[in-house]
Parts: C-alpha cells; sequence; structure tokens
C-alpha cells in the first residue's frame, strides 16, 4: 500500500512541483535565447541521443548480462532524458535554460529516435551474439 502510494502519488506530485518551480524561475528571453543558438542545441541533443546507447552497448558487452536485464539497459539508454535533471541543474546554479531545451528537444525527437538508435542497438547486440528478451520473444 505505502509503495503503491510512492510510486503512484507522492513521486509524480513531488516531480511536478519541482519542475514548476523550476519553470516559474526561468525568464522566457532564456529559453528562447537558447533557441538561437542551435549549435549547442543540435550538439547537446546528439551527445545525449548517441553517447547512452554506445555506454548501454558496452556495458551489455562487458558485463555479459542477462536477455531481460539487456533489453532492460537498452531502453533506459534509449529513452529520452528525465526531467529531474532540470531541477538538478536548477540547484546547482548551472544553465537551466540549457537543460530545459534538451529536455524539450529530447523529447519530441525520441519520436524518431527511439524506435531506430532501438533497432540499431538491438540489431549491434544480435550481432555480437547477445539475445536480449525483446528478439527471444518475437521470433525473429
Amino acid at each position: 500500500m505505502i509503495e503503491s502510494f510512492i510510486t503512484g502519488v507522492a513521486t509524480p506530485v513531488c516531480v511536478f512541483v519541482l519542475m514548476f518551480c523550476v519553470g516559474f524561475e526561468m525568464r522566457r528571453n532564456e529559453l528562447f535565447y537558447i533557441f538561437k543558438q542551435p549549435n549547442i542545441l543540435i550538439a547537446g541533443s546528439l551527445i545525449q541521443a548517441l553517447t547512452a546507447p554506445f555506454a548501454a552497448f558496452v556495458t551489455v558487452l562487458v558485463l555479459e548480462l542477462s536477455p531481460g536485464m539487456a533489453l532492460a539497459i537498452v531502453l533506459l539508454a534509449i529513452s529520452p532524458g528525465g526531467a529531474l535533471s532540470n531541477a538538478y541543474c536548477y540547484l546547482a546554479n548551472l544553465n537551466t535554460a540549457l537543460s530545459v531545451s534538451l529536455t524539450v528537444v529530447g523529447s519530441l525527437l525520441s519520436i524518431l529516435t527511439f524506435p531506430v538508435v532501438g533497432e540499431l542497438l538491438l540489431g549491434l547486440l544480435d550481432m555480437a551474439g547477445i539475445r536480449t528478451a525483446a528478439r527471444n520473444t518475437s521470433g525473429r
């Protein structure tokens, strides 16, 4: 009962409050300034979209994980960045506008990157001889 309350109610409410506070502190011109510098946004998005899947691939290969764990690592790696990073940037007095912008762009791009990078990463794992749970159940 208490676990379902924490995961189902308390955690989402806390994340909402944190994001509200971060958004309330930002000024509109800070956010638009980041979008006027597309090189920073493109570089950050590419790094985020490519380094995490690469790190997941290496981790799965080195640790020789089970198919279920390999799939879990892959899914986490190709998922867009979380909103809590924005709160951490805010609390550390870092560039919150850049963090929020990368979260927005990463979330929007995930519509394309999630299936493409996911299929590529699962294919690489197959070539390396690691059968993931997704490949085992789909009959490929």
